[in-house]
Parts: structure tokens; sequence; C-alpha cells
């Protein structure tokens, strides 16, 4: 995995839009106290789905041909759960997410 990332943290902006189950859309990076991996600052929502509140995944594809896949929960305005990043097939980089809904 990267090193010197443990404890990192970025300002993540998901666009997400839904379509009965189905989820698609926008994602940006923001530095917090480090740097977007592999200082990828856009990428799309490739495929992603719920099922209720749970979301078994989403995939961003990052241009520098990185896959970051999520999974987690939402309740009221926020989502949270587990995250991995893979290139090759090889895992770079894991940890959790919190998302609050744009008021």
């Amino acid at each position: 995995m990267a090193r010197g990332r443990c404890n990192a943290y970025r300002l993540i902006t998901m666009n997400i839009v839904q379509n009965g189950s189905d989820l698609s859309g926008s994602y940006t990076c923001a530095y917090g106290n480090m740097v977007c991996l592999g200082d990828a600052n856009t990428g799309t929502i490739a495929t992603g789905r719920v099922d209720g509140s749970y979301m078994p995944d989403l995939r961003i594809q990052l241009p520098t041909g990185v896959d970051c896949l999520y999974q987690g929960h939402f309740t009221n305005n926020q989502g949270e759960g587990g995250y991995m990043c893979l290139v090759g097939g090889r895992m770079i980089e894991q940890g959790s997410w919190l998302l609050k809904r744009k008021t």
C-alpha cells in the first residue's frame, strides 16, 4: 500500500445520480491533510447500486487507471462505510469514508 498515507483525509464530493437501484455520477477530490491518491482530483462513478439504505458497491474510476470500490450505508442525510483502491488488481489504499448531504 502507499507509504505514508496512514490517517490521511481528503475532501471528497460525489454527485450521485440514482436511477432505480443504479448509481452513476461524478467524483472530485481536494486536499485535506494529504494530496488525492495519485494526484487525481476528478473521477467518474462508473457503476454502483443501492439496496434500500445499503450500498453494496460503488466503483469510481480515476483517470490514472485506479479504481476505488466503496461500500456502506446511508441514513437520513449522511452515509458511511469502507473503501479500497486498486490498480492492476493490486490494492494500493483502503480506509473508511463519511459523506454528508450538502444542504
